[in-house]
């Protein structure tokens, strides 16, 4: 019986094949972002494939195109941590990439965990000389994902800077956050009777004289008292002339057009905020009405959980900044309104800061202060902090937090868009290096923030 020939097996190696799967999530992505790929028809070139931008809504070709250069890895990048990681050139890639006339995308892929982060040579260098030597580019992974968020990116990398190049919107929905909190319930009935005393400090004063601790829901109007508190019940009647107490349908005052009942009742719905946020030792200053975080009495940070639009997130509410001479605290705060709105009321939450010098008098560098801090933020970081008030006053009673009984709240009023923008694409780069600084940039504002 004649042996049997035995030919070569053919064999593909393993880095082939994890280059392959790098190219083949490159171009899935790119094919999710609208655009077209092809792959290059020489191999080991230096570039792997042209990405060709297309308007993904009319599918007109526009032939503004960028090379792509591929790098798949299964193992960490250099210096990698949770936030960035950099990537080491090859000289001679380096060379060939810088030497032509289009501009060269460097996409760093880890196909097992579907990760892809890219950055453009030449832009990148042109940028950052100073790595030039190196060959070192340096990234940051949230701002360098290869996925949809980089489409516009992209169109403006491609299209010449004198072109002007237009497509159409891109078909993302938004939704549109305002700073309205729609007020859910408050107090169903409202309480009048006339009184004899006519200052908040001596009513205040005389419920020390009985030892008793009461809400701040009430105020003084012509010589009565109005209150949600039952004025019929102690320590309410010691207060009042219990012969003249009326009780009302507070949606007497809630939806009427008459100013003076409308004022009546919003200074109501602000004394009940103002006990509604005790709980979480916030306080209410009254030169300005502005409720902010109180410092505690070691000064050390405070720290909130809270559930933002997307994940749970917590927010330094309170922070010492020592600095010689001008130390200061500052304090989360914001400053509310009560609206009627198309015969809804909300609490309009307008985010901001107070700086104090211990946690209760203001610091003679607060006007500076403010006005440093808001330079730096921007759209994202007053959504979150409205997403953090929110997140405090919609709390359903647990074994921690309280019911409220004379005021609660729902959600923010929002609006769905048919469209959306991406801030980081329309916003200027200095923008961005600012935005993204967050509050420690107020150390490069002057000495004064030092």
């Amino acid at each position: 019986m004649p042996a049997l020939r035995r030919g070569r097996l053919k064999t593909l190696s393993q880095q082939t094949f994890l280059g392959q799967q790098g190219i083949n999530l490159i171009e899935r992505r790119i094919h999710e972002m609208g655009y077209w790929w092809y792959p290059s028809a020489v191999a080991e070139v230096g570039i792997d494939g042209i990405l060709e931008i297309r308007d993904s809504q009319t599918g007109r070709m526009t032939n503004l195109i960028l090379q792509v250069q591929s790098k798949a890895t299964e193992r960490p990048w250099p210096g990698e941590r949770d936030d960035s990681f950099h990537y080491i050139c090859d000289e001679e890639d380096l060379q060939y990439w810088l030497a032509g006339t289009a501009e060269v995308l460097l996409i760093m892929t880890r196909p097992s965990e579907e990760q892809a982060y890219w950055a453009p040579v030449k832009a990148y260098f042109n940028t950052h000389p100073e790595n030039r030597v190196a060959r070192r580019i340096s990234v940051v992974k949230a701002d360098s994902r290869f996925d949809k968020t980089a489409a516009e990116a992209l169109l403006r990398l491609a299209a010449p800077k004198e072109a002007g190049a237009y497509l159409s919107p891109r078909p993302k929905k938004e939704r549109l956050y305002s700073n309205l909190l729609r007020v859910s319930h408050y107090a169903p009935d409202l309480h009048i009777a006339q009184t004899d005393i006519r200052e908040g400090r001596q009513l205040w004063a005389k419920a020390k004289e009985l030892g008793v601790e009461i809400g701040p829901e009430w105020s003084f109007s012509g010589g009565n008292i109005l209150s949600f508190h039952d004025l019929s019940h102690y320590p309410w009647n010691r207060f009042c002339d219990t012969g003249t107490h009326e009780t009302f349908n507070t949606s007497e005052w809630a939806e009427s057009d008459d100013p003076n009942r409308q004022r009546q009742f919003v200074r109501l719905l602000n004394c009940s905020l103002t006990e509604r946020l005790k709980e979480w030792d916030v306080r209410r200053r009254r030169d300005d009405d502005m409720y902010y975080f109180a410092a505690a009495r070691t000064f050390r940070p405070r720290r909130v959980d809270f559930s933002g639009s997307i994940a749970e997130q917590f927010r330094t509410v309170v922070q010492k900044y020592p600095s010689g001479r001008t130390s200061y605290i500052r304090h989360l705060a914001f400053s509310g309104y009560f609206k009627k709105m198309d015969g809804l009321w909300y609490l309009e939450i307008t985010p901001s800061y107070i700086f104090t010098m211990d946690g209760f008098r203001p610091s003679k560098y607060e006007a500076d202060l403010l006005s440093g801090i808001k330079q730096i933020e921007h759209n994202d970081a007053v959504l979150v902090q409205v997403h953090l008030w929110t997140d405090l006053l919609t709390r359903r009673a647990d074994l921690v937090h309280q019911d409220y009984a004379f005021l609660r709240f729902s959600e923010l009023l929002s609006f769905e868009l048919p469209y959306g923008i991406n801030d980081k694409e329309w916003l200027s780069k200095e923008d961005l290096d600012v935005a993204e600084s967050g509050l420690d940039s107020l150390t490069k504002l002057g000495p004064l923030f030092q």
